[in-house]
């Protein structure tokens, strides 16, 4: 399926996930969290929008705050107590740039246009972990 869906993407002319999905696995962090990462971009996590989609029964409302529908970008950038959260961490988040309404450019904010650290080795941001705890407090 991914194959038939990068030649889709390909054919269409609409942006590709691939440089995030293969900027994943060079993250500073576990191989754990790298693949949380990478699940994420792929669009993989278990929020009700995507279980649904899926025909699993369960309610399509956000369980920590009631929104109608919960997407993975709701979930990790922008569900209020999420908010909070992001305002709070060591990584730079104007408000006018991030979060956004679009997943994909929030990941590329965090990846790219955060800071002007070109070097990976230097990166001593800890998103990945404001990430991964996020989506452990979203499931307790």
């Amino acid at each position: 399926m991914n194959i038939l869906n990068r030649e889709m993407v390909e054919t269409h002319g609409e942006l590709s996930i691939t440089k995030l999905q293969a900027f994943a696995w060079k993250i500073r962090a576990p191989p754990k969290l790298r693949h949380f990462i990478w699940q994420t971009i792929s669009g993989q996590l278990a929020v009700t929008s995507n279980l649904t989609h899926r025909h699993m029964r369960c309610d399509n409302y956000c369980p920590r705050c009631g929104a109608d529908d919960e997407t993975i970008n709701h979930a990790i950038f922008e569900c209020p107590p999420v908010l909070q959260k992001w305002a709070y961490a060591a990584t730079p988040t104007p408000p006018s740039v991030f979060p956004s309404a679009r997943y994909y450019t929030n990941i590329d904010y965090l990846f790219w246009r955060k800071n002007d650290i070109k070097d990976l080795e230097l990166d001593k941001d800890p998103y990945p972990w404001i990430m991964w705890f996020i989506w452990k407090a979203r499931n307790d």
